[in-house]
């Protein structure tokens, strides 16, 4: 019986591979089963998975039978009315985690609970819903919450003792980890500030205890626990109430340089007695507060004042001048200055407690008492400060109670004829929510200062990235730059704290992450919406493309009115955006994702499934040609909403869109798409299914015919090949017979079968003759001709080449000249013909660009970078190869046959045999992974030239007949004449002059063979190695004979140069050929 590995903790996942096939109520079941200890009634399977089933026992038993065929006839121990796992089939990580962690957790030692911990990859079942199973969708939520607790309380106690044993390093790592999985578990913010402290990490326990203060103060009014600030490695200063004391570490800032001059303007004013109002508003997050206090720290600012207004505390009256006048008193000294007793008394009322606590009057109850308060408390602070300049920071002014924003219009209008800057954050829109507050900006507009935060230009998060994520090499500091620009906006906090994120987890995420605090943030936003608000904004995340009211309230199943709402909220809140046609977007990518984080795995699937329909329908309304962007949209949503028919339906549409766009990745997911759920499909395997299984086989012939175009190889390419085999033997059809064997003959090719290639694409060509299929017919002589060039055929290759560029022209397809050109260009360079395959490549090179042929473009930069590096024009070659590079990486294609250009062009031009071999290694881990047996060959030889040159002459033999062995087996005998030169010339420096000798006169009397047919990359080399044997070997009449001829190989060759610097450049690099 095999052995099953089933994984539960975490995404399902099972082996043998087979069993990822299953569909997902029966992983569903598989796990239910694997997790019981005992044999489960056949009833209460079927009331928890099938209750809805047409026939639910039946359904049962087609389950169970599904499981049994997949996994083995072993899997399942079966009574008449029970079923049970046996506990002999396999692994199940459950069954060792849960019992481990369950009971005495002292009588396990430390590696027993790291090895049951490292099991817990995430929630139970990751990803799985059950919403048509509400029975199972309940046990499953209630399974996730047992084992996540479990995991909680195992970690903890990991922690707790790695702790006591001081291995501090696995404690760090544990309890970051433990955070990651639970990031509002209290217990593991103190731990890790705690171990911080006991490592002498004292920043990182300051900047995690600050993070997760300023978190809580900014967006909730609250304040951590007493015991966390305690935790810290040194005192950790009670938060005076002076503005510059809130942080002992301030939070990074980088740019806004003129917004700290629009601020330091009225400043200065006021100075001279021309005070004034500041107001600066900006979105959550936008750094309103940490560009004030960077304010005050820069230009020195004192007494700096200022006042919070909490969101939670939005109706209890005075809380944000309560602070400010804590902070006037703790910086003046109101014992010292006589108070007059009216401000003394007015002063007691906010400060009850304090030193001027007199006996607190009642609370204003009219206009003309609370107008006496107010004059009270702005002459007390003339009074305290007396003449000093005084910078006044009322902080979430939108947050402020009614009495507060009283007394700040009454303050602001004081401000003008005092030496006072009073300046008040608010956020966009807040004026419309708050009649209070809108009354008192309308008061202030014709005085006060305004200024607006936007996001953060490229240049300062330029500058954040290398504050917060120092161990970025340079080199990617742009690329990153831009995707953080592009995913926040430029929102300072979501800027920041997403490099914090990516600092922590060390390697580069191919996606961007979303912290749990811009997650919490976004949540916390979300809930002041109205009740529909989730599934409105959940439908608007997961479309991803900018939507209509009337497309999301199709697409949510709200009214239109409703819908209407929460767009108008969440726009007023800056959540979202909306453009001139009124479509309505995310105002940030890492809202969008934040907003997806927060919906289950069931809603996710429910939208985009309902997203597929309704694209659908409105594609299935429009004519053939202008539904090939919405095709790649349904096949998008489709395959997200575990939709099998969508899938199959608009994939090959989908890939024929991505071609004309030059998209080819995109192209190839589709097909791949297309092509994997066929056997999902409900009647893929019962009779009377031909129109299906022409639409199968329509769509295998475009995945070979895409994958051939991109010179990619197929995984189960001979598989599918002979899919197509058996479904033309029942379906025959001339044209698809003809695709077939120019298939055939592309898998024979990637195979370095040549010889056995070129029969079947010339049976192919006859076929599609046959058809006047022209396109066809120019498909299969490209085929022929480029087979026949690899097999150093060159002469008879040109020719057919040429018979291919005709028909191409005569169909007009300018991919297909193109490309022709490039195969043409390379048979110039296998003559040696330097000068004509740059003279053709350049005007091919400005066609593909006149017409946007970004494929073609590609390999033609491809060849020239390979035409120049005949020449040893280091320059040129790099610039080729690396806008090859970069058009294949854009297209979603496999780049490495430039990279062996650009490994060339750094170790000849640059001379850093390093960097070159460095580019060579890449390049040769992509050929064995694409299986690409030219680009290997070339990758090892130079690998063991390099490794020559070092003195390593173990790994020059390895690599250099490897090289060998694989020119024999594809035929290519011209790169084998230089793989026996270079064999040659190892065997000299072992000191083997006979079998030096023998390898370099095979290599010689090969070359003088192919002379018709083939000039050998660097002949002149080939000489020089076999006359540097006779040398060696005491004949030095024919060495000499011989290095002449090296010479006239490397006139010849010079005289290919187009100019004089070119000339120049190659013979530098041969004289420094023969010195080495």
């Amino acid at each position: 019986m095999s052995t099953i590995r089933l994984s539960l903790l975490g995404p399902f996942d099972i082996l043998p591979a087979a069993g990822n096939a299953l569909r997902r109520k029966e992983r569903a079941l598989l796990a239910y089963l694997a997790v019981q200890t005992r044999p489960t009634p056949r009833p209460t399977l079927i009331s928890l998975f099938f209750a809805r089933a047409d026939d639910p026992a039946a359904a049962l038993r087609l389950s169970l039978s599904r499981l049994r065929h997949t996994l083995g006839p072993d899997l399942l121990l079966t009574e008449a009315r029970t079923v049970q796992w046996n506990p002999h089939a396999g692994n199940v990580d459950y069954a060792t985690f849960t019992p481990l962690l369950t009971g005495d957790l002292a009588a396990h030692s430390a590696d027993a609970l790291a090895s049951a911990l490292a099991l817990y990859r995430g929630e139970f079942l990751a990803g799985l819903a059950l919403e048509d199973a509400p029975e199972a969708e309940l046990w499953l939520v209630q399974e996730r919450a047992h084992v996540h607790a479990l995991y909680e309380r195992g970690a903890l106690e990991l922690i707790r003792r790695w702790s006591l044993a001081e291995n501090w390093e696995p404690a760090l790592r544990q309890t970051r980890t433990l955070l990651e999985h639970s990031p509002l578990l209290e217990p593991a913010h103190e731990r890790l500030i705690w171990l911080y402290a006991q490592t002498g990490q004292t920043e990182a326990a300051h900047t995690h205890y600050e993070q997760y203060r300023q978190h809580l103060q900014r967006e909730m009014g609250l304040e951590p626990a007493p015991e966390l600030a305690r935790l810290l490695p040194e005192k950790h200063p009670r938060t005076t109430r002076l503005f510059e004391g809130r942080s002992n570490a301030p939070p990074p800032f980088a740019g806004r340089e003129a917004e700290l001059r629009q601020i330091h303007q009225p400043w200065q004013a006021a100075q001279k007695g021309q005070g004034g109002v500041l107001l600066i508003e900006g979105e959550a997050g936008a750094g309103k507060s940490a560009l004030v206090a960077q304010f005050i720290r820069q230009y020195g600012v004192s007494p700096a004042l200022t006042g919070n207004g909490y969101e939670a505390a939005q109706h209890l009256p005075y809380t944000p001048w309560i602070e400010l006048l804590e902070q006037a008193l703790a910086h003046a000294d109101p014992v010292r200055t006589p108070l007059p007793v009216y401000i003394r008394e007015a002063l007691g009322r906010f400060l009850p407690g304090s030193q001027l606590d007199h006996t607190p009057a009642p609370p204003p109850t009219d206009g003309s008492e609370a107008a006496r308060m107010f004059q009270a408390i702005t002459d007390g602070l003339l009074t305290l400060f007396q003449d000093k300049p005084l910078f006044l920071f009322m902080d979430n002014l939108q947050w402020a109670d009614e009495a507060s924003l009283s007394l700040f219009h009454f303050a602001a209008r004081r401000a003008a004829r005092a030496r006072w800057l009073i300046v008040a954050t608010l956020r966009p829109r807040t004026g419309a929510e708050s009649p209070a507050l809108g009354k008192v900006l309308e008061g202030l507009s014709p005085h006060a200062g305004r200024l607006t935060l936007s996001g953060l230009p490229s240049s300062a998060i330029s500058e954040l990235t290398v504050t917060l994520w120092p161990h970025l090499p340079a080199e990617k500091r742009d690329p990153w730059t831009a995707r953080l620009q592009q995913a926040t906006g430029g929102n300072p906090f979501f800027v920041c704290e997403l490099l914090r994120e990516l600092a922590a987890r060390g390697a580069e995420p191919d996606h961007l992450p979303v912290p749990a605090s811009v997650r919490e943030l976004v949540q916390h936003r979300l809930q002041a919406l109205p009740a529909s608000g989730s599934q409105v904004l959940g439908a608007l995340a997961v479309l991803d493309t900018p939507a209509s009211p009337t497309h999301l309230h199709r697409l949510c199943e709200r009214s239109e009115g409703e819908t209407l709402d929460v767009l108008d909220e969440g726009w007023q809140r800056g959540l979202l955006r909306a453009d001139e046609a009124e479509r309505y977007a995310f105002a940030h990518d890492l809202v969008r994702e934040a907003v997806v984080a927060g919906m289950s795995p069931a809603r996710r699937r429910r939208f985009h499934a309902r997203a597929a329909l309704l694209l659908a329908e409105e594609a299935a309304s429009l004519p053939p040609h202008q539904r090939g962007e919405l095709a790649g949209r349904i096949v998008q949503h489709a395959q997200a909403g575990d939709d099998p028919e969508r899938v199959f339906a608009w994939g090959r549409e989908a890939a024929s869109y991505a071609t004309r766009l030059n998209a080819f990745g995109d192209a190839l997911r589709a097909i791949e798409a297309a092509c994997q759920v066929y056997a999902r499909l409900p009647d893929a395997e019962a009779p009377g299914t031909e129109a299906r299984e022409i639409q199968y086989l329509e769509i295998l012939l475009d995945r070979a015919r895409l994958f051939s175009l991109v010179n990619n190889r197929l995984a189960d390419e001979s598989e599918m090949m002979q899919k197509i085999a058996a479904l033309l033997a029942r379906h025959p059809h001339p044209e698809m017979q003809a695709m077939y064997h120019l298939g055939e003959a592309a898998l024979l090719a990637g195979e370095g079968k040549y010889e056995e290639a070129i029969p079947a694409a010339l049976n192919s060509y006859e076929h599609f003759m046959d058809l006047e299929n022209w396109l066809g017919a120019a498909w299969s002589l490209h085929a022929v001709g480029s087979y026949k060039i690899t097999l150093s055929q060159n002469q008879l290759g040109r020719k057919i080449l040429a018979e291919a560029l005709t028909l191409y022209q005569t169909c007009g397809d300018l991919t297909g000249e193109v490309t022709c050109l490039s195969s043409l260009a390379w048979v110039d360079l296998n003559l040696g013909e330097v000068r004509q395959a740059i003279e053709a490549l350049t005007r091919a090179r400005e066609l593909t660009q006149q017409a946007g042929d970004a494929l073609g473009q590609a390999r033609i930069s491809h060849t020239l970078a390979a035409t120049w590096n005949f020449l040893y024009h280091t320059e040129h070659t790099e610039i080729y190869a690396q806008e090859a590079f970069d058009l294949f990486q854009k297209m979603g294609l496999p780049a490495s046959r430039p990279m062996l250009y650009l490994a060339t062009s750094a170790w000849i031009g640059t001379k850093d045999p390093e960097r070159g071999r460095a580019f060579l290694l890449q390049a040769y881990t992509e050929a064995v992974e694409h299986n690409d047996l030219w680009l290997r060959g070339w990758a090892a030889q130079l690998l063991g030239r390099a490794a020559l040159q070092a003195g390593d002459w173990t790994e020059a033999e390895t690599r250099l007949e490897e090289a060998a062995r694989l020119r024999r087996e594809t035929g290519e005998r011209a790169n084998q004449v230089s793989d026996l030169a270079w064999l040659g010339r190892l065997r000299l420096a072992r000191g083997d002059v006979p079998g030096a000798l023998s390898l370099t006169e095979r290599a010689v009397s090969e070359m003088e063979t192919l002379k018709e047919e083939a000039w050998v990359f660097e002949a002149w080399d080939i000489y020089r190695a076999h006359a540097k044997v006779l040398a060696a070997q005491g004949n030095p009449e024919e060495a000499a004979r011989f290095e002449q001829l090296a010479q006239e190989a490397e006139v010849w060759m010079a005289a290919q140069a187009p100019d004089e610097e070119t000339r120049g450049k190659f013979w530098t690099w041969v004289e420094q050929m023969r010195l080495l």
